[in-house]
């Protein structure tokens, strides 16, 4: 495949220093992997797996009412163990868990907000990290690293019913190595996947998307690689207006750096600002927007569940 005309990614950031907007949601809730978070209608859903490897998925409420508190409210029956953190999204107002079983197959849930299980499929690539998923139009996206066949793996589904689905693309690109989990998401046509590489130096790699005759296909591809490292894993998710943020924690896990980019297009991007927040350790982390808003979940050292509305 052809790849189309270099993204435009200025590493020479403006650095605005440590972040006083942020305001800081904490909760007792446990997280041994994760988190992650999508928002629909207003309302914020949370995936993590606990301590015994179970997969949890549910709302929860972010409140300032009686102190800055994220809620455990309403849960899904997923009943599924995994080894790394699960990931969530919304499509077509509906709810999309993603998460790799102990095999190392992969499954993607969809819910409605009732949590009633609307479809399920079920993929075999002998996962080596978590995978991440992301709406496409009225489709489904995800993309994950294999332990058999290395590179980056973009795959698109039409998830109709419980066990059945129609494959609308199997995407293999063995010129990457990610050595972390790929945080993916979408904005209109175009699909952004950060990762981080051998070296723990941070890569995004944009997809532009076409969707015609039931099929999905990628018309143009580039990778950029950031001078910014992490030893954990960064994330990645739209906002509103069609920026790029990522998110990543610093090497001594003090900081969560926010950083913002104009991607209008796979051939168009450039750096906008980059920030930072104080966090109390970092052992897993995701952003979604809501309002015009960020709001950035992670595990602190000890754990626990926090929220940081950016």
């Amino acid at each position: 495949m052809k790849k189309i005309v270099s993204i435009m990614l200025a590493v020479g950031l403006l650095w605005a220093g440590v972040s006083s907007a942020d305001i800081k949601y904490t909760s007792d809730i446990l997280v041994a992997k994760g988190p992650s978070i999508t928002a629909l209608d207003g309302n914020f859903y949370v995936a993590y797996a606990d301590k015994e490897k179970d997969v949890l998925f549910g709302k929860v409420k972010i409140q300032t009412a009686g102190g800055t508190v994220v809620i455990w409210q309403k849960s899904a029956e997923v009943q599924y163990n995994t080894n790394h953190q699960p990931d969530c999204t919304s499509v077509n107002g509906n709810l999309v868990l993603a998460f790799a079983e102990e095999n190392g197959n992969v499954k993607l849930v969809v819910y409605n907000t009732e949590y009633n299980m609307l479809g399920t499929t079920e993929y075999k690539p002998s996962a080596e990290y978590a995978p991440s998923v992301a709406g496409f139009r009225s489709k489904v996206v995800s993309t994950w690293v294999s332990s058999d066949k290395p590179g980056l793996t973009l795959v698109g589904s039409d998830i109709t019913s419980i066990g059945s689905y129609n494959n609308l693309c199997d995407l293999r690109y063995s010129e990457y190595k990610p050595k972390s989990p790929v945080s993916l998401d979408v904005y209109g046509d175009l699909a952004a996947a950060v990762w981080k590489d051998g070296d723990d130096k941070i890569h995004i790699t944009c997809f532009a998307l076409q969707l015609s005759g039931g099929a999905i296909s990628v018309t143009g591809y580039h990778d950029t690689l950031l001078a910014e490292k992490t030893k954990l894993y960064p994330a990645c998710a739209f906002n509103e207006e069609g920026s790029l943020v990522l998110v990543w924690p610093s090497e001594d896990e003090k900081y969560i750096f926010v950083d913002f980019f104009s991607a209008d297009s796979v051939s168009d991007a450039s750096s906008l600002r980059k920030e930072s927040i104080e966090v109390n350790g970092c052992l897993g982390l995701d952003l979604c927007f809501s309002g015009g808003k960020a709001y950035i979940a992670y595990a602190d050292k000890d754990g626990k569940l926090t929220v940081s509305k950016f």
